[in-house]
């Protein structure tokens, strides 16, 4: 039986861009699938028109088993609920409560049905995540990892038999990474897992690659995947030098044809000027020459127009294989303390104390789990969360950036934040710099709430990186949404940073690429 069936899929953005056209898939066996592709490739909104939240420009999209969602976005707009609202089980835990006062409404007992234990279940479930045992807690609280892995635990425990998961571990710490590749080998039923985690995506039985030329199957996991990619860019980089073989003989070939028939023609002419031949043998001679040419033309025309037509879709599949880039300013930064923590305890995470002097040009990685106060310090180090006791001092400037792209202003478009940012930094400078990292020609016009989140941090990256006094970064996961090859990009642009950072990361591969001065582990 057929689970999901997909039929001719498109979709087009208001402006006109077409993101897919006609994606045509099924899925007939329960299996998990990772669907990968580059940053605004369309990954999101297929997941969004696949699960119902979102209408297609055309096309048809049939599932005939139950489904559920997870989105990442999508948990900061439920921060302010309480811990039992998060799990949508609000209606059960209050119709139990109701009877437990003396309700006896024949729809209470409906609502509760079998679920009389819910707050004892729930509790053993939050103390075996970490999470505080009163599910009447505000969430306000939690950390956008723990929030994530509530709700993933929520998902798992309804049991649909397909679950589309979009970005699931991008919050996540490492044991809790471990802990979702668990879930998903013990569900019995299809996920379809949106990711840009190596580990994550090693979990998969197939990955599919969505781009702009189409959506493309790939057997075995991602470095099965991977190995496969690089195949395909040799070959293609062969076929190309072939091409280039082909363009050159059939140059030298119209040139050779050009030279004989302008050596036919002249003497032709000196034959009708020596009167040495009849004319109706001339005329004859000339038809036949202006035949075998024309044929021979034509021939070389449709050649070309071959050559050309095979070069162009050589080349767009090697553009969505080629690594983009980001162009940064480099400025020599004069060593000298700018952040003293003494005794500092965070007012949020571990109640440890940290003491710790920061350098301007430090590269330092903050490491631990969810919820032990990264994410806290960083805010505290900038003045937007006290702390309980301890010192701190300050003697720079920050750029703060957090996976939530604050940095961005969503009512401009992505070449007005950039000119709006970076002072200086003439038009034509900017959209170079825009085409490095993929938002060239319409994207760079667009307002930026329409771009992914991989093209919004990339976004904010390029500005952070084109200022013109390189400020103390704090970064906040910078790496959460990006694809596997903006990733790399990105620790390449901060490894070159000729300035200091603090940057905080759940991605080992990410982390293992940078080159930093210290490491500061985080313990709950």
């Amino acid at each position: 039986m057929t689970i999901l069936q997909v039929t001719n899929l498109s979709y087009q953005h208001d402006n006109g861009d077409t993101l897919f056209k006609d994606l045509s898939f099924s899925v007939d066996k329960p299996k998990v699938i990772g669907l990968v592709g580059k940053n605004g490739c369309g990954k999101s909104i297929l997941v969004s028109i696949l699960s119902g939240f979102l209408k297609p420009t055309s096309g048809e999209v049939s599932i005939s088993s139950s489904i559920n969602t997870f989105h990442q976005q999508s948990i900061k707009y439920r921060q302010k609920q309480s811990l039992i609202e998060f799990v949508d089980k609000k209606n059960i835990w209050e119709a139990i409560k109701k009877i437990e006062k003396g309700a006896c409404c024949e729809q209470l007992f409906k609502i509760v049905d079998e679920n009389w234990d819910l707050e004892e279940k729930l509790n053993f479930e939050l103390k075996l995540l970490g999470l505080p045992q009163n599910p009447m807690q505000s969430c306000s609280g939690l950390s956008d990892g723990e929030l994530t892995r509530l709700k993933l635990w929520s998902l798992f425990k309804e049991r649909k038999e397909i679950l589309f998961l979009d970005e699931p571990s991008n919050t996540l710490d490492t044991d809790y990474k471990k802990w979702l590749c668990n879930k998903i080998k013990e569900f019995r039923g299809t996920i379809l897992l949106v990711s840009h985690d190596r580990y994550l995506l090693n979990h998969t039985e197939e990955i599919w690659e969505l781009s702009s030329i189409g959506l493309k199957r790939y057997g075995g996991n991602y470095d099965f995947y991977k190995e496969q990619k690089t195949n395909e860019l040799e070959s293609i980089e062969r076929q190309l030098n072939n091409l280039s073989k082909q363009k050159e003989v059939l140059k030298k070939k119209k040139q050779r044809s050009k030279e004989a028939t302008q050596k036919r023609e002249n003497q032709g002419k000196k034959l009708r000027k020596s009167n040495s031949q009849p004319k109706i043998i001339l005329d004859f001679k000339k038809n036949r020459a202006f035949k075998k040419s024309s044929s021979q033309r034509k021939m070389e025309l449709h050649r070309t127009n071959d050559i050309q037509k095979r070069e162009h879709n050589l080349v767009s599949q090697k553009e969505q294989l080629i690594q983009q880039k980001i162009y940064i300013n480099e400025e020599n930064i004069k060593r000298k303390r700018v952040i003293s923590l003494s005794r500092l305890v965070p007012m949020f995470g571990s109640r440890n104390s940290i003491s710790m002097e920061v350098f301007s040009n430090d590269k330092i990685i903050l490491c631990g789990n969810n919820g032990s106060g990264k994410t806290t310090l960083l805010k505290t180090i900038m003045g937007d969360v006290n702390y309980l006791k301890g010192e701190l001092h300050v003697n720079t400037h920050f750029t703060y950036l957090n996976h939530n792209f604050s940095l961005i202003e969503e009512e401009l478009s992505v070449l007005g934040n950039v000119m709006k940012h970076c002072n200086g930094l003439f038009e034509n400078d900017a959209r170079m710099l825009l085409a490095g990292i993929g938002l060239n020609k319409n994207k760079a016009l667009q307002n930026t709430f329409e771009l992914s989140g991989g093209e919004k941090m990339k976004l904010a990256m390029l500005i952070v990186s084109h200022q013109q006094k390189q400020n103390f970064l704090l970064l906040d996961e910078p790496d959460n949404h990006l694809d596997l090859d903006s990733k790399l990009l990105l620790s390449n642009l901060l490894n070159q940073y000729k300035g200091g950072f603090i940057v905080v990361s759940h991605d080992e591969d990410f982390v293992k690429c940078l080159e930093h001065t210290k490491v500061v582990n985080f313990y709950k």
